[in-house]
């Protein structure tokens, strides 16, 4: 609880930095310059294995912070990141025509616009995360290997879903300057071939990380107790992975067209209310099996969520493009 809270306290202190960054990071993605968030992000990387070691382990001017180490690694890189954005965008000419001569006051009408955008968007991001989130919280009541194979089962997802999220930020930005330039069909030609790109992709990384279980897991941990339980639970992740793939780039492409407000509703009736609702009931009870089922009912209720959800986002999805292509009215919006 100690680690717990200081890890928190600290990363709280570089919170700021990391919005004022992911606000850097979208504005290069949406004029199609990626690579520098690539680049900072890789620099980053290897900034952070170095601190991540001194502040965990100690040097010889620097106590042993442990667990809350990390998070001392992550402020600084926060910081240290959003320093880099800064530099690039108030030196590179590239940006010289998107920079504010003078400071004016807030545009109430551009705000707005922003914000029924991005409340949606947030709250998408907020139901996807926090639904893991409060199954680790839940599930640690089950005890430490339970809830040790779980967040192996978890950081393996979560690293395997940057692919579907890069393809899913890709589909947006397409989308959108396609639509920017007035040209619907290629817009709707980006979507399908992320949709299809993407479920491609995470069929084999599906795959591949199911016949190669023990090995993953094998990365985190030596604990013969803990590779059994998150070698059963990478069962689970393997199958929703190809429709949290789905999700993702079917949500993203929407975004493109300006469609935020369904996602949200899908994701907090499906992540929260079917994964975490039916979910608590099938780890904790027996109403609706023989016996509680532990840390499964919850990956079994969160799979059963991410693949209706991934179903009908991609669904709408491939609809809202073909409606714009051939100049429908969108009932969606």
């Amino acid at each position: 609880a100690e680690i717990a809270t200081n890890f928190l306290l600290i990363n709280a202190i570089g919170l700021p930095a990391a919005m004022a960054g992911r606000a850097y990071m979208a504005m290069n993605a949406a004029v199609s310059r990626p690579k520098v968030a690539m680049w900072i992000a890789l620099s980053m990387l290897a900034v952070k294995a170095v601190t991540n070691y001194i502040f965990i382990f100690g040097s010889a001017f620097i106590p042993s912070f442990g667990g809350a180490g990390c998070a001392i690694s992550s402020t600084i890189n926060a910081f240290l990141s959003l320093f880099l954005y800064w530099v690039i965008w108030h030196y590179d000419s590239f940006y010289a025509k998107m920079r504010q001569k003078r400071i004016s006051m807030p545009n109430r009408k551009a705000l707005t616009n922003l914000l029924k955008l991005g409340i949606p968007i947030g709250l998408s991001a907020f139901f996807e995360v926090t639904s893991f989130t409060f199954m680790t919280i839940f599930i640690s009541r089950l005890g430490a290997d339970v809830v040790s194979a779980h967040q192996i089962v978890a950081n393996l997802t979560s690293l395997f879903y940057m692919a579907p999220l890069a393809i899913g930020v890709t589909s947006s930005v397409l989308v959108s300057q396609s639509l920017g330039a007035n040209s619907p069909e290629t817009a709707r030609m980006a979507t399908y071939k992320c949709l299809k790109f993407c479920i491609c992709l995470a069929v084999f990384v599906s795959a591949l990380l199911y016949f190669c279980k023990y090995f993953f897991v094998g990365l985190y941990t030596s604990d013969l107790d803990v590779i059994k339980v998150s070698t059963y639970l990478i069962g689970f992740a393997s199958i929703y992975h190809v429709f949290d793939a789905v999700n993702c780039v079917g949500s993203f492409s929407m975004r493109g067209y300006r469609i935020t407000f369904l996602p949200m509703i899908i994701y907090g009736v499906f992540l929260w209310g079917l994964g975490l609702g039916l979910g608590s009931i099938l780890t904790f009870t027996d109403y609706l099996s023989p016996a509680p089922m532990g840390a499964a009912g919850y990956w079994t209720a969160i799979t059963i969520g991410l693949t209706l959800s991934g179903i009908i986002v991609g669904l709408c999805a491939v609809y809202v493009a073909r409606a714009f292509a051939h100049g429908h009215k969108v009932w969606l919006r």
